[in-house]
């Protein structure tokens, strides 16, 4: 029976026009979940990754601007462990910018670094505009007594529509950085009227993340230079975090494990100056650390999917008005077959494949054109942009390159197979009705 039941299926498609409005809409459907989610995945997948390669795997901080002490020999018993293969010392506090081409003073988020140890850790080296050859050079001013700073590179440059920073590096541009010092217990490191530090810095470098606000505020300086202006320098020098890269074996869950385990013995064990600071010491790992940024990212991505789905739901409809049709005007067809001996579970199967070849076709339709579109979207944002000067992100505002369009197997292969349970759902009623008819009932003179 079951060869009768696919020559029926096959048949009944291709004799029923109004089958390729179900087809058709079961198409629709995928090639737009599939294009939105292609699109949608892929922005947030190159956000949360590009702040895991600014920030590293994880990341042991102060929750206070006052930092804390001990970090070298906390360094080095993380460093004993085979799970962890690389940590930077880092102090990130904030401070007063001012320079010749600035109208007036701006705010700035203070990173004080070791780039050969940074760049190790995270992807700072490969953010830098002009490429630099020795990690532990990027700071170099190159016979000026002055130190070298690197500034986020949409500080004071702005983005085209094309996306491009067009701009070169004036390596005499000096800045001074103001900020405010903090002592181990929270007040102000000096006393008097003079509360501030000050220092003079020249410009070697821009620093491009693709991360808007770092990019916009991050003003990065040398370890050192920060610990001095921000009262964390002296014989207990102190930092605000320490950002650790793992081993290539290690699972993000294990190494942050691990590094909790070894902050929590080096608590115990301390013996040195300000342990109390220690108290406000959190291990993280990137996607803790950066949760306030990425959880939004990923609440939205799960709404859009969630309002996809229901795109499925009218699918349903469609696919269930269609399939009552069909069966309706298949009375005597069903009849003729069950008098000749086609059971009830027979005529069901031939009503539920004809939906999955429906719905198998109409997926596939939606893939090739989805993939088809998703191939061609760059280039067709380019000649809208060239020719009507239209984008769908305007690259000045949006840290966006090229629009996502790398289709991933694991939403084509849910997507093809909701489909196909769309079809299957809203051909069952129908099927199920069709399967019931008695002979008797469908061969009746006045339903001839």
């Amino acid at each position: 029976m079951s060869r009768l039941e696919n020559i029926l299926a096959a048949r009944y498609f291709r004799r029923r026009l109004i089958t390729f409005l179900a087809a058709g809409a079961v198409a629709v459907s995928v090639f737009i979940v599939i294009v939105v989610m292609t699109i949608m995945n892929g922005l947030v997948l190159d956000f949360k990754e590009r702040n895991h390669d600014f920030f590293g795997d994880c990341i042991i901080s102060s929750t206070s601007l006052t930092g804390f002490a001990g970090f070298e020999e906390l360094t080095g018993k993380l460093l004993e462990s085979e799970k962890i293969e690389a940590a930077s010392p880092v102090v990130n506090s904030y401070g007063l910018l001012s320079n010749r081409l600035l109208p007036s003073n701006i705010g700035v988020n203070i990173i004080g670094i070791l780039p050969e140890k940074h760049c190790r850790v995270t992807s700072f080296c490969r953010s830098l505009y002009e490429p630099a050859g020795k990690a532990g050079d990027v700071f170099e001013t190159h016979g000026s007594q002055a130190e070298g700073c690197i500034r986020g590179i949409a500080m004071m440059n702005q983005r085209s529509q094309n996306g491009q920073y067009t701009h070169s590096i004036d390596t005499g541009l000096e800045f001074t950085l103001t900020t405010f010092p903090l002592s181990p217990s929270g007040m102000p490191a000096q006393a008097g009227a003079d509360i501030s530090s000050s220092k003079t810095f020249r410009l070697v470098n821009d620093a491009n993340s693709k991360l808007a606000k770092e990019d916009n505020y991050n003003f990065y300086v040398p370890l050192e230079e920060a610990q001095l202006l921000c009262g964390m320098a002296g014989q207990s020098p102190r930092i605000t975090s320490l950002h650790l890269r793992f081993s290539p074996n290690t699972t993000l869950q294990a190494g942050c494990r691990e590094a909790r385990d070894v902050l929590a013995g080096f608590r115990k064990s301390y013996a040195g100056p300000y342990p109390k600071l220690l108290e406000n010491v959190r291990t993280e790992s990137w996607k803790q650390y950066r949760s306030e940024v990425i959880a939004p990212v990923e609440k939205e991505q799960i709404m859009l999917t969630i309002m996809f789905l229901l795109i499925g739901v009218v699918t349903v409809f469609v696919v269930l008005v269609v399939f009552v049709l069909i069966v309706s005007g298949k009375t005597k067809d069903i009849g003729i077959l069950k008098s000749c001996g086609l059971s009830n579970y027979s005529v069901l199967a031939v009503f539920l494949k004809f939906a999955s070849l429906t719905g198998a076709l109409g997926a596939a339709a939606g893939a090739l054109g989805a993939w088809a579109f998703l191939s061609k979207i760059n280039e067709l944002e380019r000649w809208l942009f060239e020719n009507y000067g239209w984008q769908l992100w305007n690259r000045s505002m949006y840290v966006i390159d090229e629009i996502p369009d790398k289709l991933q197997p694991g939403v084509i292969g849910a997507v093809f197979i909701f489909a196909l349970l769309a079809s299957l759902l809203g051909a069952a009623v129908p099927a199920v009705q069709a399967a019931v008819k008695r002979p008797s009932d469908t061969l009746r003179v006045e339903n001839l």
